[in-house]
């Protein structure tokens, strides 16, 4: 275990020991595990043989476990909301646990003409039978998890709205923390040309398997990963935590602090997924700010980038580097796109093609859970567990946020959609933080 483990379990312990009320402890390590989910994935907080359990694991399976604590209703008006949820629940496990057996008693066999570049099956080569695998075992758990994480969140919550703002106290200063950091990693990596953020990040938290070097060079700098192990993965997690602090109930100066902070990291982290994110945070932001100088600054920037991408020419590498990038993924649809020569940008819109490709194959409930996995999160569950599974997804999300929503939270889903329907992984389905999302999209709440 390394110095990050021993600091986890010191305050897990610590917390468990001061607080006797379960639904506070609840808030408190709810906030620990989302912060961990967003901002920490470098490393790892112990190996099972093979495999790694990562540090947001271990909280996620203990919230899981208080979860269950919490399936006392109070108040009779909240009796039918809450049964409605848990039959959703329930649906969406079946839903699960069908698309298991099928994939055991039909395992999907792909065309041999189908050519993946870095979209491969899990554990399985393209040409060959699809089976169950470990992958879907891990997959199903941390689906189960995610289920039982919502009941919790929901029962938690209920006639204590400040324990939401528990949650959300800390997601806002560890996100405040991981800004500190980006400065630090920043200074050594692009500035001082060091090793010092990699080295120290691997002393505390481990290398892990996949933990990309510092030598990863984008545009003229070296991209910001921060605690996480690859760029996309700090842009999703600041994208995330943006949206969190968005719904929240904090004044509008520490949002706006937060927001323009994790859009000028997630620029500088360099990952193309960071461009769709920090458009859908433009958009998110300017629905809830309606002052003349925003407007203003809004118009501005909308005119700068426009000009910027016609011209596809500056004297900034990195500029050039982002554009070029642009380009690279509309040129997919050129009649010149060669797969064998594409580039990362192209092979994301391949990836996405061929999940829905894989999916009209077997539309009802998906090839199976735990197979095809794509950089985008949507398309990746639908080709997983079909539509079945997916609406029952849907379902148990609906009940999650209630019946209404406000403008600005219809916004906000609106803008999710679109941000995984062409980015993040089929991970983010059953992250912690989506969860808690869909709670505070709810009208009655903050």
């Amino acid at each position: 275990m390394k110095p990050a483990g021993v600091v986890l379990v010191v305050i897990v312990i610590w917390l468990m020991l001061k607080y006797q009320d379960v639904k506070v402890l609840y808030a408190r390590l709810l906030g620990i595990a989302i912060s961990l989910e967003l901002f920490v994935n470098i490393g790892y907080f112990a190996i099972l043989g093979t495999n790694e359990i990562m540090y947001s694991d271990i909280l996620v399976g203990l919230t899981s476990l208080l979860s269950l604590s919490l399936g006392v209703v109070r108040k009779r008006s909240q009796v039918k909301e809450n049964t409605n949820l848990n039959i959703k629940a329930l649906l969406f496990i079946i839903a699960l646990i069908f698309s298991c057996i099928l994939l055991v008693a039909m395992p999907f066999r792909s065309d041999s003409n189908v050519v993946l570049s870095v979209f491969t099956f899990m554990q399985s080569d393209i040409n060959n039978t699809i089976a169950f695998n470990g992958s879907t075992i891990l997959r199903f758990i941390r689906f189960i998890l995610f289920v039982i994480c919502g009941v919790g969140i929901v029962n938690c919550n209920e006639g204590r709205n400040d324990l939401i703002r528990i949650s959300i106290r800390y997601v806002y200063n560890f996100g405040i923390f991981i800004f500190i950091y980006l400065v630090f990693e920043f200074t050594t990596k692009s500035i001082l040309k060091s090793l010092l953020s990699y080295d120290l990040t691997a002393l505390l938290f481990g290398r892990g398997g996949s933990t990309l070097s510092y030598l990863l060079n984008r545009g003229g700098l070296y991209a910001l990963q921060g605690l996480t192990r690859e760029p996309i993965y700090l842009s999703t997690g600041l994208f995330t935590a943006s949206i969190i602090i968005f719904l929240s109930d904090l004044d509008k100066k520490r949002k706006y602090f937060f927001i323009i902070c994790s859009a000028i990291y997630i620029l500088a982290s360099a990952s193309f997924s960071g461009v769709l994110f920090g458009l859908m945070l433009f958009i998110i932001v300017n629905k809830g700010n309606n002052s003349a100088p925003f407007k203003i600054a809004t118009i501005a920037g909308i005119i700068i980038v426009f000009v910027l991408f016609i011209i596809n020419n500056t004297t900034i590498t990195y500029i050039n580097y982002v554009i070029q990038r642009m380009f690279n993924f509309l040129s997919f649809l050129s009649k010149d796109f060669i797969f064998n020569n594409s580039t990362s940008d192209q092979t994301r819109l391949k990836g996405i093609i061929e999940a829905f490709y894989f999916w009209i194959h077997r539309p009802l409930f998906g090839i199976g859970l735990g197979t095809y996995d794509t950089y985008a999160a949507i398309p990746s569950i639908l080709c997983n567990i079909g539509i079945v599974g997916t609406v029952a997804w849907c379902s148990f999300a609906k009940a999650m946020f209630g019946k209404s929503l406000k403008k600005t939270s219809q916004t906000v889903l609106v803008c999710m959609i679109i941000a995984f329907t062409f980015s993040g992984s089929i991970g983010i389905m059953y992250s912690i933080s989506l969860l808690f999302i869909l709670y505070l999209l709810r009208d009655e709440r903050l």
